[in-house]
């Protein structure tokens, strides 16, 4: 049935808000929005590793009293020193040395091997939850302590000042809008594949019916624009899905080194490169790789979790070597996992696996990266609590020391060009003060 402009006009307002309320928002980028006063354009992509990556086999002790104890906290999943030579990363800040898992040669280790990547250790916050939803809710508004509204990355966009009409994140997990990502003012996208993201009309009608729906939504747009809130905000994202829905390209590009990626992590980053390539002004992206949540049947060498970091790190390296070195200059991918896991394995022999724990180390790669080490001391794992997790201490220099989270994010905003971390991450918890970390240059 063809649709009436007073009954689509209808239908659409009641549309749109949902859209709005759910947290599914978008709109186009205009050129000449001011950024901040760090890099032009800078682009960022943000990996989270589902589930809770075991840092403990990820970067792997070689010398000093971490071997040690590692020896004996891990008999089945215990990677022997013998085998981490091809994939050594040398010495953190007290001298002992670590190499990452021998599953990552290809991916991690490769970016490490050609300057690409910087290790930061022990990256955690106080009072450690071991549950996955409290844990990523925490990692998503760094706050140790209570739950902003606001993603930390989406708290950063707001404070930019960007027209109601521009976009300037998206998330590519399937539709679903990531609260890293949720803002109170400014418009972000969620969508699952580019060829799904169209403007609803009827084809048998066409372009009648796509002219007809367009034009309500112009007018729903211009009937509340200066309405109160919630309407503008409802009526802003209306518009610009519609107007996005035509900028957005509706295929991937060619991309074989993506495409030569197991799973959804390699077809999402090739929808990340799509927009950027397409210059839709989109700029900060998340995705994510499921899986690391290994209580049982974790694996060693060609395990499970192997099988998932070199997934990941083969990802990254794929992504960042598909960009042109212009924009490769001024992108970078940083990973987070809700936690680490326990430093004592559970169960016996191929069954072994970690239960949930504290802090791990995370990764940060591209040509921005300053150097390519770890940067700081790797924490003292005979440090443990009741439960045999990493007790989180950031006092210090010596063993023992971790890395408060807003250290790491303010790290990144700094790279970004904001002053003072401090203003956009909450200060809560014990954390007042920013210390760069610099792992960006």
């Amino acid at each position: 049935m063809r649709i009436s402009r007073r009954r689509f006009l209808k239908g659409a307002a009641a549309t749109t808000a949902t859209l709005a309320l759910s947290g599914w928002r978008r709109v186009p980028w205009r050129p000449g929005v001011a950024w901040a006063s760090g890099p032009s354009d800078a682009i960022l992509v943000a990996i989270r590793l589902y589930g809770g990556n075991d840092g403990l086999n990820t970067l792997i002790p070689v010398t000093g009293p971490n071997r040690t104890l590692y020896n004996t906290s891990r008999p089945a999943l215990g990677i022997p020193v013998g085998s981490l030579g091809m994939t050594a990363v040398g010495a953190d800040a007290l001298g002992h040395t670590y190499a990452l898992h021998p599953d990552t040669k290809n991916g991690l280790w490769a970016l490490f091997n050609s300057h690409k990547l910087a290790i930061i250790p022990g990256v955690g916050y106080p009072n450690q939850s071991l549950s996955h939803f409290l844990s990523e809710a925490i990692w998503y508004r760094a706050d140790p302590v209570g739950i902003p509204a606001t993603g930390w990355l989406g708290g950063w966009l707001d404070g930019l000042g960007l027209p109601a009409t521009a976009v300037p994140a998206v998330d590519v997990e399937g539709g679903y809008l990531t609260p890293l990502l949720r803002t109170s003012s400014s418009s972000v996208l969620a969508i699952g594949d580019l060829p799904s993201f169209v403007f609803p009309i009827d084809y048998d009608y066409s372009p009648e019916d796509d002219t007809a729906k367009r034009t309500a939504f112009e007018d729903i747009y211009q009937s509340l624009a200066s309405a109160s809130a919630p309407l503008d905000r409802i009526a802003a994202v209306g518009y610009a899905t519609s107007l996005k829905t035509a900028a957005y390209p509706h295929d991937t590009v060619d991309a074989p080194l993506l495409d030569a990626i197991d799973g959804n992590l390699g077809q999402d980053l090739k929808t990340v490169l799509t927009l950027i390539q397409a210059n839709v002004g989109a700029r900060v992206f998340h995705v994510g790789i499921d899986g690391f949540d290994t209580h049982s049947g974790q694996g060693g060498i060609g395990g499970f979790q192997g099988a998932l970091l070199k997934r990941l790190g083969e990802a990254m390296k794929a992504f960042l070597d598909s960009l042109d070195s212009t924009t490769r200059a001024k992108t970078i991918i940083w990973t987070f996992s809700e936690f680490g896991r326990r430093i004592e394995e559970n169960g016996y022999g191929g069954n072994a696996g970690t239960d949930h724990g504290s802090v791990a180390p995370m990764f940060v790669a591209g040509d921005a990266v300053a150097a390519a080490k770890i940067w700081g001391a790797y924490p003292d794992l005979a440090n443990q609590d009741d439960d045999g997790n990493l007790i989180f201490e950031e006092t210090g220099t010596g063993e023992g020391r971790t890395v408060d989270f807003r250290d790491y994010f303010g790290t990144i905003l700094k790279w970004l060009g904001v002053a003072a971390p401090t203003t956009v991450l909450p200060t809560t918890g014990g954390w007042s003060t920013f210390t760069d970390l610099g792992f960006l240059g």
